[in-house]
């Protein structure tokens, strides 16, 4: 198999003159300098969800000062027109759909065979009471992340997916057979945990990343037997709903510690472990704006009730002029109407910029993960053209960073193209294609910029036997990316 690699200026990458076209009209268009924070929150009574509160209910604030709401986005359960596979030639990494997106993780790392079965028979039956207004996804841990379904509100094309992974269904490491209770067994058994909790850190970062730029209630259904111990809520803008799917467990609450394959010291150190994540499931669920289901046999109903709950929601939207500070920020959110109560996710976290040497290496990551990135989003056509492919992308300019530049404005975007064959093994295809861009943008150029958006086209030449490709652009100030993937067919 032949390793991928990243080269600078692009090879036979041609960039060719950047080009303004036409977007939507928008009545709101921040600076490029000015950050907009979204908080998407649920508001109820004892009586059920509260759905005719204005912006003007709402105070909202950031670690103690009021900011002021820029957007206002009540989102209710009205059905909406999804469409699972677009039949437009300009394709975007962001659903073109608005309402609450769901995405259902299947934790098959960390669940064990039975609990597995049972949780996929109880998602079938769920999915049968799937509504046009309901947007899910089903993704699956299990030597990393895998794409069963991406967003879609059709329970028949849903449930086939699921039939067809339980039908080709990966079995997860297992601990393995050890011998006695020595030392040395008891180390290969916890560098295996950590080697759990690293892929499904690693899983949870790339949804996140995947869910960044949809707008609206982002939910994260995450069905597992076993949490782990270094589980933490490091999933802005998600609310999660882990969902144990042992169902009712009496007694100890792993079936692995039952097991005469595991010293007997190593599953007492589990099932510690296990108790101790059950109890703080609720308070972490809870800093997302999620809840935990734990004891529950009724899986599908767990799911449903999950989708019922962020049906309805609000999103608040306010503007940062400077960039926040590394660390932990804490919102809170005020209501005038009395007896309501907001479920939120009342603290972010900003992560330390990445260092220079590191930008590759996440990059090249991005290019290869099964999902794209939303961070930024993005917007794109790929075109065959004999053995070349005209790219079109799209970028929204209120979400790039422009720096000044004489009179006017300069865009530093990097950009990069990896093309995929059909096998993506030793056919040279899965090169990346690399070029930072300096565009300047003044007078008439950047005003239109500025409204309409930023349009790039590109001339490749085509690997012969490529017939897709993966798109990656990305702010060279910020470091935000966003990835799209198109068919070139």
């Amino acid at each position: 198999m032949r390793r991928s690699h990243l080269y600078r200026r692009g090879l036979s990458f041609l960039l060719v003159a950047p080009s303004f076209l036409m977007a939507q009209d928008s009545s709101s268009v921040f600076r490029s300098d000015v950050r907009l924070k979204e908080v998407n929150l649920i508001a109820s009574t004892k009586d059920g969800p509260v759905l005719d509160l204005t912006r003007d209910d709402f105070e909202i604030y950031e670690d103690g000062k009021r900011r002021e709401i820029k957007l206002f986005l009540p989102q209710g359960p009205e059905p909406v027109s999804f469409r699972t596979v677009s039949s437009s030639p300009v394709v975007a990494n962001t659903p073109a759909v608005t309402g609450a997106h769901t995405v259902i993780l299947l934790d098959w790392l960390n669940t064990d065979l039975p609990d597995r079965a049972y949780a996929s028979q109880k998602l079938t039956r769920m999915l049968s009471t799937v509504q046009p207004n309901d947007l899910v996804a089903i993704y699956v841990i299990e030597r990393g992340l895998r794409v069963v379904h991406d967003f879609s509100s059709d329970p028949a094309i849903l449930a086939e997916a699921v039939r067809r992974m339980r039908g080709n269904a990966d079995t997860p490491p297992d601990l393995g057979a050890f011998g006695p209770a020595t030392r040395a067994t008891e180390e290969i058994a916890r560098l295996d945990l950590r080697t759990r909790a690293a892929i499904t850190q690693a899983s949870l970062k790339q949804i996140q990343q995947r869910m960044a730029g949809i707008p609206g209630r982002k939910n994260l259904i995450w069905l597992s037997s076993r949490f782990g111990e270094n589980w933490s809520p490091q999933t802005p803008g998600l609310a999660v709903y882990p969902v144990d799917s042992r169902g009712l467990t009496s007694g100890n609450p792993l079936d692995l510690a039952q097991s005469k394959a595991v010293p007997s010291l190593i599953a007492a150190a589990i099932q510690r472990a296990d108790e101790k994540k059950i109890q703080q499931l609720s308070k972490e669920a809870s800093l997302t704006g999620g809840h935990a289901y734990t004891g529950r046999n009724d899986l599908d109903a767990v799911m449903r009730e999950i989708l019922d709950d962020g049906a309805t929601s609000y999103t608040l939207g306010y503007t940062v002029p400077e960039a926040p500070k590394p660390g932990k920020h804490t919102i809170r959110v005020r209501v005038a109407r009395k007896g309501v109560t907001l479920r939120y996710a009342d603290s972010f976290t900003v992560e330390k910029p990445t260092p220079p040497e590191d930008t590759a290496k996440r990059m090249g990551e991005a290019f290869t993960r099964p999902l794209d990135i939303t961070e930024l989003p993005i917007a794109g056509s790929a075109r065959p053209i004999g053995d070349s492919v005209r790219l079109n992308i799209q970028v929204p300019t209120s979400l790039i960073t422009l720096t000044p530049l004489g009179e006017g404005w300069q865009v530093r975007l990097d950009l990069a193209v990896r093309f995929i064959a059909p096998d993506d093994v030793g056919t040279g295809a899965a090169q990346y294609l690399l070029q930072t861009m300096n565009l300047p943008l003044a007078g008439d150029a950047y005003q239109k910029a500025l409204t309409d958006g930023l349009s790039i086209t590109a001339a490749l030449s085509r690997p012969p036997t490529a017939n897709s490709l993966r798109l990656l652009v990305r702010d060279v100030v910020t470091g935000v990316l966003g990835t799209l993937t198109l068919s070139i067919e």
